[in-house]
């Protein structure tokens, strides 16, 4: 909890998730992973869409333009997308 004590701040959505806040966010990102939705680039962007879904965040371009400015390289060696993948929790989504 350490790390996350002092929140996130969103800087083109120009909002702050506070510490308590970021750590409930950790934990839904980490839980979605492990219902499946991973290996993919697509995959870490809905996640960390949900995340801000779930801050009451409307998903829109400027939403997503802070998701993939969130996660700038550190992907670069996933697929933008699966061939197929799917989950048993969310079997229409693919990712």
């Amino acid at each position: 909890m350490r790390e996350t004590k002092k929140g996130k701040y969103f800087d083109l959505l120009g909002i702050s998730a506070s510490g308590m806040e970021h750590t409930s966010q950790i934990v839904l990102h980490e839980g979605l992973h492990a219902l499946g939705i991973a290996g993919s680039r697509r995959a870490e962007a809905l996640v960390r869409l949900e995340e801000l879904r779930a801050m009451n965040v409307t998903i829109d371009r400027k939403a997503m333009r802070q998701v993939l400015s969130d996660m700038d390289s550190n992907y670069d060696e996933k697929r933008w997308l699966s061939e197929g993948r799917t989950s048993d929790y969310f079997p229409v989504l693919k990712f």
